[in-house]
């Protein structure tokens, strides 16, 4: 999420839903301002689909 600063807020700047890689690096800078980031995993079996608990928030700025 965006929490705002030189423009307005905005929630889910980035979410991908199938990334399979330990890395991810965006293809565009992000404005400045105030961040939150957090992720979780997900495993699919057949039609069984796990979830880990979501990581603790990280926020973070940009200036």
């Amino acid at each position: 999420d965006y929490l705002g600063g030189s423009q307005s807020s905005q929630g889910q700047i980035v979410r991908i839903t199938n990334l399979n890689a330990l890395t991810y690096t965006l293809s565009g800078a992000l404005p400045a301002g105030t961040y939150r980031a957090w992720v979780r995993a997900l495993k699919v079996e057949g039609a069984v689909t796990y979830t880990s608990y979501w990581s603790p928030i990280s926020q973070f700025s940009l200036v």
